[in-house]
């Protein structure tokens, strides 16, 4: 993806206000420690584990290209993540007015390493809190579409690779960093010059994610 000014600005400032309350809940959590021991952390986490979250992409939000994400927890350090996202833009060529429409579904898989440290150091830990690598693969669709002409479609497979972090943020709130490398073959391309078919991209995302499985609903009857 290539990123505005724009887009630039809106991550810094998200960045700046993420790490900001970060350091304010670790802060929060070494305090809890030392005053409540470890037991009373260990019913914290267990307490805190969940199985499911919901997301969004804000960079690819900013873009104005709708999108959600779907991470469930599979078995220890092991996750899976699923999503769908669509986007389009206008453009001209030869006089004549096109809309181009990207849709694609992925699914991906990935390995939380460093649980167990941030165990050892008293952080935050549960099924989506760490820092991970993952692997992806992306099943895309595009189509160009004119007044006079019939869609144009073309499929774009993808695989990618990546390195992220995830944090949460209070009791629902999840951010999720990463960014990576990976290959395609756009079927567009290839139709008017076969040695562009094969592409090779960098993609770099930030998701914010919610879950409401820790919430106590009986508090509101």
């Amino acid at each position: 993806m290539i990123l505005s000014y724009k887009h630039i600005c809106f991550i810094t400032l998200l960045l700046i206000f993420v790490l900001t309350g970060s350091l304010r809940a670790q802060n929060d959590s070494t305090k809890s420690n030392q005053q409540y021991g470890v037991h009373y952390q260990l019913l914290i986490e267990d307490r805190t584990e969940i199985q499911k979250l919901w997301k969004f992409d804000a960079i690819e939000f900013a873009s104005l290209s709708p999108n959600i994400r779907y991470e469930h927890n599979l078995k220890g350090d092991w996750t899976m993540q699923h999503g769908a996202l669509i986007a389009w833009r206008t453009y001209s060529y030869f006089r004549e007015n096109y809309t181009l429409v990207h849709a694609s579904l992925f699914s991906s898989i990935r390995y939380y390493y460093n649980k167990d440290r941030r165990k050892r150091l008293g952080k935050n830990v549960n099924s989506f809190v760490g820092n991970y690598f993952g692997s992806q693969l992306n099943l895309g669709l595009q189509s160009s579409v004119s007044a006079r002409r019939k869609p144009d479609n073309h499929f774009i497979p993808g695989v990618y690779v990546y390195y992220g972090l995830q944090r949460r943020l209070g009791k629902i709130m999840y951010l999720d960093f990463f960014c990576g490398i990976g290959a395609l073959y756009n079927f567009r391309a290839a139709y008017f010059n076969q040695d562009k078919g094969l592409q090779f991209a960098a993609t770099i995302g930030l998701d914010i994610g919610f879950t409401f499985e820790n919430l106590n609903f009986n508090r509101l009857k």
